[in-house]
């Protein structure tokens, strides 16, 4: 796989917890949930959890790779560099939230897929953001017919003020249907909690 800085800015990177061990850091409410709907959420968040910590690993392992071959031979390559990096470690910080089942895991894990949902070229400026798997469909201008899909891993792409003149938009679908899922995740978790402060109010 090519790693390359071209136009000197532009560079391509191509914990466990126990679920009743520390309940003051779940969603409100999971103390009250049934067991088996606890720990079914447990496990969803442990998998998206995993999922995103994989993939910000992953993408620095490639970024400090692409360092190694390419090297920092200007400054603003290096600030391009620093910008990578916090993304990667942004994905990694919202997989470590979701093994923890943390308040704020879905809403932080809702952004960074949204981060990744479209890649953008126009004219000489580009941005594609990929932490986890990129199953895309990319589209090329003016000529809408000539679309493909595109496979790959944890990656992160920006072009300024290079020649190109190349348009694009790059939809991921991975990313879209873990907007979605989130998105029902979190309502089945509000809708569980309310079904349980119910009973528990309605045995009182």
């Amino acid at each position: 796989m090519p790693f390359k800085i071209h136009s000197l800015i532009y560079i391509t990177a191509g914990l466990d917890k126990t679920p009743n061990t520390r309940d003051s850091q779940s969603p409100a409410g999971f103390s009250t949930m049934k067991d088996n709907s606890r720990q079914n959420f447990y496990t969803q968040f442990r998998i998206l959890g995993i999922y995103q910590f994989v993939g910000g690993i992953i993408g620095l392992l490639i970024l400090f790779y692409s360092i190694y071959n390419s090297g920092i031979h200007v400054i603003p390559v290096f600030f391009l560099l620093i910008i990578f990096f916090l993304f990667f470690a942004y994905s990694i910080i919202c997989g470590l939230l979701c093994l923890r089942s943390h308040d704020l895991a879905l809403p932080l894990s809702k952004i960074n897929q949204v981060l990744q949902l479209i890649g953008i070229g126009i004219g000489g400026y580009s941005y594609s953001y990929v932490a986890g798997v990129n199953l895309s469909l990319k589209l090329n201008f003016p000529d809408l017919s000539s679309f493909n899909f595109a496979l790959g891993i944890s990656k992160m792409e920006m072009r300024f003020n290079t020649n190109s003149e190349f348009s694009m938009l790059e939809i991921n679908l991975v990313a879209l249907a873990l907007m979605i899922w989130i998105d029902r995740f979190q309502r089945k978790i509000t809708n569980e909690q309310l079904k349980a402060t119910t009973e528990q109010i309605g045995s009182s």
